[in-house]
């Protein structure tokens, strides 16, 4: 029974982190109870209340993943340019 608990233990660590990291990358806020959102809301889902705001530098520019070009691999004509004399 030791084990299925240590590994209760680190599920649960693990789903702090995970929601840690989440809220650290949230775009919007309540100002009423300080949960984060990822989209913008009417009104809090936690608490109800109606002061769910942008986070500062939160904007268009914040939201979805990073530039698809920026994978760190080059592009794949640089192989054809290493091939000329």
């Amino acid at each position: 029974m030791g084990f299925f608990r240590d590994v209760g233990r680190r599920v649960e660590r693990f789903k702090s982190e995970v929601e840690a990291v989440a809220d650290e990358q949230a775009s919007f806020a309540c100002t009423a109870c300080g949960k984060r959102f990822h989209t913008d809301q009417a009104t809090c889902p936690e608490c109800g209340a109606d002061a769910v705001e942008p986070l500062a530098g939160a904007g268009a520019d914040d939201e979805g993943p990073a530039d698809e070009a920026d994978t760190g691999d080059p592009p794949a004509d640089d192989s054809t340019d290493s091939n000329r004399p």
